[in-house]
């Protein structure tokens, strides 16, 4: 009977040290854990910074194909409008030349038209 209480002995006196044991493996296992999350979340975060500086360069492209796009389009409305006035002017500077033209030539008709245009315009003024 001795024998029992002699390895129940031994297991008590073995206890703390299997304790300290456990208690290091979870430490370190801890430990382990805590590295493995601490890698992954810096392995995100890198992860996360990458996109946004892609996506940043992306913007700031797209930006900048946007304002040349409207760039060019104001210089060629503004060609455009350059274009037009050139024709129109040269069309009423034509047209002034023909009136002139025409009054030299037909100088009675001229008035008689005239005094025509100014009876009907005068006509419908005083009617409304």
């Amino acid at each position: 009977m001795n024998e029992p209480n002699e390895k129940s002995k031994g297991n008590r006196e073995n206890f703390p040290d299997r304790g300290r044991n456990v208690t290091d493996t979870f430490r370190k296992s801890g430990a382990g854990i805590m590295e493995t999350v601490r890698e992954g979340a810096e392995t995100a975060g890198k992860a996360v910074t990458d996109f946004a500086d892609d996506a940043k360069g992306k913007i700031q492209d797209w930006t900048s194909s946007a304002t040349d796009a409207a760039r060019n389009a104001g210089d060629n409305v503004q060609q455009w409008a350059g274009d037009a006035y050139d024709v129109t002017a040269e069309s009423m500077k034509n047209f002034a030349g023909e009136m002139t033209t025409f009054v030299k030539r037909y100088p009675m008709q001229t008035v008689i038209g005239a005094f025509a245009i100014g009876l009907i315009l005068g006509r419908a003024g005083k009617a409304s």
